[in-house]
């Protein structure tokens, strides 16, 4: 009886290491923002909202309007997510 309790701690302990590291690993490659920009390019979920924004940001290059400072960090983690994931 006690093996088995044995087993059983040892199963635990490897199934939460295994969703443990991958999500660690994930959140240090893509750090802030890029964790989600990078599942939703990974997955497509929530593609839609993503090229909203990104529409957004054409028409305000097309229009020669200024990207604010928001705009800028947005598209710079889009860009580092984009890239680790090619």
């Amino acid at each position: 009886m006690k093996k088995a309790r044995n087993w059983k701690k040892i199963l635990f302990w490897i199934l939460i290491t295994a969703l443990v590291v991958p999500v660690a690993v994930l959140l240090a490659y893509f750090p802030g923002q890029q964790t989600l920009l990078s599942l939703t390019l990974a997955t497509g979920i929530g593609v839609e909202k993503l090229q909203d924004r990104v529409d957004e940001f054409e028409e305000k290059a097309i229009r020669k309007e200024p990207f604010s400072k928001e705009d800028k960090v947005f598209l710079k983690d889009f860009i580092h997510a984009s890239s680790k994931l090619t």
